[in-house]
């Protein structure tokens, strides 16, 4: 169960550098640094490329550490009813995100993907970090079988996930599609008060 601890860290770690890592290609544009080139790199020494390939480097260990973890995890505390769904979302998410990123280095991709790349990631994250807090929390004797949660909180809780998630990919695009000064103005979009 100790080294479950130690693995959970670790990956919840690793998970934080692949977002980290992530936001850095996209804010220098270093998506082809390798070149049109996976898993390989066979891009120009530059500091884009280095980039590109330390983000693969993260995201590839990162790959191994998600499905070992969720492997153990099911395998040591799987009678927990939370561990195989929150195994399962991790790992899911983790090879959808490496999908969608090597399509998007070997086959052009819209913003509107590169975007639901970054919401992917997020929820691959979260599932872990999730899943570190579940295995800490196992020696701590709680039951969460006898937990009840209202169905009224329950379709809140659905309603700010769903929201949380609209507000993510919508950030993600705006970056995406370079509109991140469209409105000059906030709260409100108020452009035509500011000519003069």
């Amino acid at each position: 169960m100790k080294f479950l601890k130690y693995l959970s860290v670790i990956t919840t770690i690793t998970m934080t550098f692949v977002l980290v890592g992530g936001a850095l290609v996209t804010k220098t544009e270093s998506g082809m640094g390798c070149g049109a080139n996976w898993p390989f790199c066979y891009g120009d020494w530059s500091l884009e490329m280095f980039i590109e390939l330390s983000h693969r480097l993260i995201s590839g260990a990162a790959g191994f550490l998600v499905l070992l973890l969720s492997f153990l995890a099911w395998k040591h505390i799987g009678h927990i009813r939370e561990t195989k769904f929150l195994a399962l979302i991790s790992a899911f998410f983790l090879i959808a995100q490496g999908l969608i990123g090597a399509a998007a280095v070997l086959w052009a991709q819209s913003d509107f993907v590169l975007a639901l790349h970054f919401g992917i990631s997020l929820i691959s994250f979260a599932a872990v970090l999730l899943l570190t807090l579940l295995i800490f929390e196992v020696d701590q004797k709680f039951d969460a079988s006898s937990l009840y949660i209202r169905p009224a909180y329950r379709k809140q809780f659905l309603l700010l996930t769903i929201y949380i998630m609209f507000v993510v990919y919508t950030g993600a695009l705006v970056r995406h599609i370079d509109s991140i000064l469209a409105c000059q103005s906030w709260p409100f979009c108020n452009n035509d008060q500011l000519q003069l």
